[in-house]
């Protein structure tokens, strides 16, 4: 039930309203709406369960202190994520190891996504850069008929 009650808030379907404290400073938004309920009560005189129904006023409201809060904590676990992303490939340099198959990059990159839980909010995308260089036998420029 709760999540619909959010997806109607967020989809435009029910009208909110705004919300403010005694100084007039706007905390959120949110709707209340009434719903029945009922329950049976433990047997009564009779030995019958006696039904008992009643109305509740449900409130949903969005504030905005606490999404300015998750707004920043998912800017920081995003902004995490990207180092620790570009941190496992780092230029080919000594005592760097890189990775040599796709499979363990990309267990590493889902144990990372997972960690900081942004699994369903970053695209990762890799290719592979090699570079060839040719080294010659021996000391010195290498002459006319030097093989590589």
């Amino acid at each position: 039930m709760l999540p619909e009650w959010i997806e109607a808030a967020v989809s435009s379907a029910q009208p909110t309203v705004r919300i403010y404290n005694r100084t007039g400073k706007l905390i959120g938004r949110g709707y209340e709406f009434e719903r029945q309920s009922s329950a049976e009560l433990p047997p009564g005189e009779d030995g019958q369960p006696e039904p008992f129904t009643w109305y509740e006023r449900v409130r949903v409201f969005r504030s905005n202190a606490h999404a300015g809060q998750q707004f920043k904590s998912l800017t920081r676990r995003l902004a995490k994520a990207k180092t620790e992303l570009l941190a496992l490939t780092p230029k080919p340099k000594p005592g760097c190891r890189q990775f040599r198959d796709e499979a363990s990059l990309a267990a590493a990159v889902n144990a990372q996504l997972k960690q900081h839980e942004v699994e369903d909010l970053l695209k990762v995308e890799w290719r592979v850069e090699q570079k060839v260089e040719y080294r010659y036998p021996g000391r010195g420029r290498p002459s006319g008929s030097s093989q590589p």
